[in-house]
C-alpha cells in the first residue's frame, strides 16, 4: 500500500509492517496500551458524526463474542 504524508513524499508498506508498528507504540508508547486506542476510535466517531450534523444518531458499537472476535466501532459520520 502507498501512502504519503504532507510534504507529499509517498511511502510503500505491507500490512504487515503496519501491524508491527502498531505492536509496538501500543506496547511501549501508551501508559493504557487497551483503553487508549479505543478511546481515540471513540473520539474520531463523535467527531465524524458532529462534522457531518449527525450528533444526534448513536454511534454503534460492537463487543467481540464467540462467532465474531472483532471489536468494533461504527459512526454514521
Amino acid at each position: 500500500k502507498e501512502f504519503s504524508n504532507f510534504e507529499g513524499e509517498t511511502y510503500n508498506t505491507e500490512i504487515k509492517d503496519l501491524i508491527g508498528i502498531q505492536r509496538l507504540i501500543r506496547k511501549h508508547l501508551y501508559t493504557k496500551p487497551i483503553q487508549t486506542p479505543v478511546q481515540e476510535m471513540l473520539c474520531n466517531a463523535l467527531d465524524a458524526m458532529e462534522m457531518s450534523g449527525k450528533e444526534d444518531q448513536p454511534i454503534k458499537v460492537y463487543l467481540p463474542d464467540l462467532s465474531d472476535g472483532m471489536f468494533k466501532i461504527r459512526d454514521f459520520g
